[in-house]
């Protein structure tokens, strides 16, 4: 029995492993997934799109864009970013990836993230 919390079993990590949780619980398949570029919990997905339904549809047809929508959904809900103008990108990244976010350009990428949603969603705000 493994005390990590997490599996490493492949059978256990596959799409054929969520689909059949998905059958069973989409909402609670969809909220224990890590999603997209960024790795965001799905409760963010679903509240990009509405339902896990959704949320999968959308990521299915083009995770890119379902990646930024799902890290925006996050950082809306995160006080540190709906609150700074501009966004404290850097803290952000640093919070959320550990003190080397730097060496992927985390703060940069989740920055172009944010302007890409906000132009295609037409909000000038967060």
């Amino acid at each position: 029995t493994s005390t990590r919390g997490y599996s490493l079993k492949r059978a256990e990590t596959n799409r054929a492993a969520f689909n059949r949780a998905f059958s069973l619980d989409a909402d609670l398949a969809v909220r224990s997934t890590s999603w997209g570029l960024y790795q965001v919990l799905g409760g963010f997905l679903i509240q990009a799109y509405g339902t896990p339904e959704k949320g999968l549809a959308a990521f299915d047809e083009n995770p890119v864009e379902a990646s930024d929508r799902t890290v925006v959904a996050w950082f809306k809900a995160n006080q540190r970013a709906a609150n700074a103008d501009p966004p404290d990108w850097a803290g952000l990244a640093r919070t959320y990836n550990g003190p080397n976010y730097s060496v992927h350009s985390y703060d940069l990428r989740l920055a172009e993230a944010f302007k890409r949603e906000l132009a295609s969603t037409g909000t000038a705000q967060v």
